[in-house]
C-alpha cells in the first residue's frame, strides 16, 4: 500500500540553503545510523496520512481538491530538535519557518475536509522541514549546529501550491513523489 503525506514543496532557494544546512552535517560527528533528508526531498508536511489502499486515493485527492486556502510567504527561520527538550535527546533536526496565520489555516481546511489529525492532537502543529533522523540520540554533536543556526533567516519565498506524496523506498533511500498538486489562489 502507498504511504501518503501532504506537504508544501520549497522553491530553489531556500532548498539550496537547506542543501547548505545538510551539506555542513555531513562532516559532523553524528551517530551512526543517522539519516540526512536528501536535497530533492525537502518539503514542509502538513499532513501524515501513512498507508493507504490504492482504491482510497481517487477519494482522497477529491476531498483535498475541496480545499480553498489563499497563497502565502514563509521564511526560514531558526533550528531546533523533536522531542523538544535536550538536542542530545534528539531524534530529528528541523528548519523551522516563520510561518504566521495563512499556514495554519491550510493545515485547518485540510484537517476539515479529511478529518481529525491524530497526531496534530497529540504534539501539536510545528511547522519545519526535517534536515535529519536519529537512530540513537546524537549526544552533544548537534550544540555547536544549533548554536550556529540558531537564527538563520531566508529570504520569504512564496508558497502557490500544496502536494499529495507518496513515499517510495528505492536501492538509494527514500524518495517523495507527487501524486497530485492543489493550487492555492491568489
Amino acid at each position: 500500500m502507498p504511504r501518503l503525506f501532504v506537504g508544501l514543496p520549497l522553491p530553489e532557494a531556500p532548498r539550496a540553503e537547506l542543501a547548505l544546512l545538510i551539506e555542513e552535517l555531513r562532516t559532523a560527528a553524528l551517530p551512526a545510523g543517522t539519516k540526512l533528508t536528501r536535497v530533492p526531498n525537502l518539503h514542509l508536511t502538513l499532513r501524515f496520512l501513512g498507508s493507504v489502499g490504492v482504491e482510497e486515493i481517487p477519494t482522497l485527492s477529491a476531498l483535498l481538491g475541496q480545499v480553498h486556502a489563499p497563497g502565502f510567504y514563509l521564511r526560514l527561520q531558526t533550528t531546533g530538535v523533536f522531542p523538544k527538550g535536550p538536542p542530545s535527546r534528539a531524534r530529528v533536526l528541523w528548519a523551522g519557518v516563520d510561518a504566521g496565520e495563512r499556514i495554519a489555516t491550510l493545515k485547518q481546511r485540510i484537517d476539515e475536509v479529511l478529518g481529525p489529525d491524530p497526531e496534530k492532537e497529540e504534539r501539536g502543529f510545528t511547522p519545519h522541514v526535517t534536515l535529519a533522523r536519529f537512530a540513537r540520540a546524537p549526544g552533544s554533536s548537534l550544540d555547536d549546529f544549533l548554536a550556529a543556526h540558531a537564527d538563520i533567516t531566508s529570504a520569504p519565498f512564496a508558497i502557490g501550491e500544496f502536494v499529495l506524496y507518496e513515499s517510495r523506498s528505492d536501492g538509494d533511500g527514500v524518495r517523495y513523489e507527487p501524486r497530485a498538486r492543489y493550487p492555492l489562489h491568489r
